[in-house]
């Protein structure tokens, strides 16, 4: 249990973040996870995307990809918004979600509607490459381990620096 009497409380009203219009963004995957459906019978491909460029910079859209799913169909839709991710960021087949992580992308937003009490909300309706022109060359065999790399050293972060919360590699 922990005392909060020092920490000021009545300076903000409760609120709720308004949607990002309908449009283009430039992104990064900046969470995955790879969960089990509501029945059980399939798996999930939970991701957070993060915009990196405009006036909503460092604002995230959540998607959800049926990567796996008793009905085909669904499926079948998933299994194509999973391969147009994939081509957006450059890569073929995967070993692990982390491999999505701090690349630069475009993802068309769409607001969907809300339902079942629900409030409406952003949706990812296409996955593009970065450059906006055709994703590069995809080689479809089994990826290759990653070469290590030699790191930049860290530096010390103060609770006054400003910036951006991840640094992107392509920048």
């Amino acid at each position: 249990m922990s005392d909060l009497y020092d920490i000021p409380q009545n300076e903000y009203e409760p609120g709720a973040f308004d949607l990002i219009p309908k449009g283009t963004y430039a992104a990064q995957v900046i969470e995955s996870d790879v969960a089990d459906t509501k029945t059980g019978g399939g798996k999930l491909l939970k991701l957070t995307l993060q915009i990196t460029e405009g006036p909503f910079t460092n604002r995230r859209v959540w998607e959800t990809i049926n990567i796996v799913n008793r009905n085909a169909e669904a499926q079948k839709i998933g299994q194509r918004q999973f391969a147009e991710l994939r081509a957006a960021l450059g890569l073929g087949p995967i070993r692990n979600t982390q491999e999505l992580h701090d690349r630069p992308l475009r993802i068309s937003i769409k607001i969907e509607e809300g339902k079942d009490g629900y409030e409406p909300r952003n949706r990812v309706q296409r996955f593009m490459p970065y450059a906006g022109g055709q994703a590069p060359a995809v080689s479809h065999s089994s990826p290759q381990p990653a070469q290590a790399q030699p790191s930049a050293p860290a530096q010390a972060a103060s609770p006054s620096a400003a910036g951006p919360p991840r640094t992107r590699p392509w920048a």
